[in-house]
């Protein structure tokens, strides 16, 4: 292992996290390797889990980002599914095959956030296949996105992002009701839905390029479809996280 530090004062975002993982890869620049991936610092998973992973690239090339399945501790403790969907890999566990990672152009620095869903779209806009597997549990030690901020803070500024980056809105409407089961409920759904018409109102304008806005409203737009048919695809049951 080697240790490559960034010592020019940075704020703590998503920003300095895109330069630092670029200070990385330029490090292994005169280096061989077929696969990249970075962790969040507040996670844990088992002691095969890169194995597996590994195991799962060398079987189908036609992958290009994998991870595994993200837990959090709920207030009684008790783990609890975070991802919404196996072809989502949350930004905490992302692994590349390398050809993925040059052809997508690495990660982009968003005002935001947002970086590791640009590229995880942006793979499938290019034909990659993305996959989390729900047999590879990952605890994640603090709610996503909150980090220097508030949970409620956090809500109305990803959904301002989500904006930027080429949301739909029909998308954001049903998903902002559909979390409203989720705490602080009402409140949450309120937040959610004002940071997209905040950047809807004042004019953002969009961060990623238009061929793959596009593409992610296709996505959605079939998403939507499939979720009012009762076709929500399946999480293959129950999984639990043993610490």
């Amino acid at each position: 292992m080697r240790l490559v530090r960034n010592d020019k004062p940075s704020e703590r975002n998503t920003a300095a996290k895109v330069h630092a993982i670029g200070l990385g890869m330029k490090a292994l620049a005169v280096t061989e390797y077929a696969y990249f991936g970075n962790l969040d610092a507040d996670i844990s998973f088992g002691e095969t889990y890169f194995e597996t992973l590994l195991t799962i690239f060398e079987n189908d090339c036609s992958l290009g980002l994998i991870g595994g399945w993200i837990f959090q501790k709920d207030k009684r403790g008790l783990a609890v599914q975070v991802n919404g969907s196996t072809q989502s890999v949350a930004g905490a566990v992302q692994l590349f095959r390398k050809e993925c990672f040059d052809q997508i152009g690495g990660y982009k620095a968003i005002p935001g956030g947002m970086e590791d869903g640009v590229v995880e779209i942006t793979a499938r806009y290019h034909g990659w296949k993305t996959r989390s597997f729900v047999d590879l549990p990952v605890l994640h030690h603090r709610e996503l996105g909150t980090v220097g901020r508030s949970g409620y803070s956090a809500r109305f500024n990803s959904n301002l992002t989500e904006y930027i980056v080429g949301y739909n809105l029909t998308y954001h409407v049903v998903r902002a009701f559909y979390r409203a089961l989720e705490s602080p409920y009402l409140l949450g759904t309120i937040l959610i839905i004002s940071g997209y018409a905040y950047g809807l109102l004042s004019g953002q304008t969009k961060v990623v390029p238009q061929a793959v806005v596009k593409f992610i409203r296709r996505e959605q737009r079939a998403k939507i479809v499939t979720f009012l048919r009762g076709k929500r695809e399946s999480k293959g049951g129950q999984i639990s996280y043993k610490s």
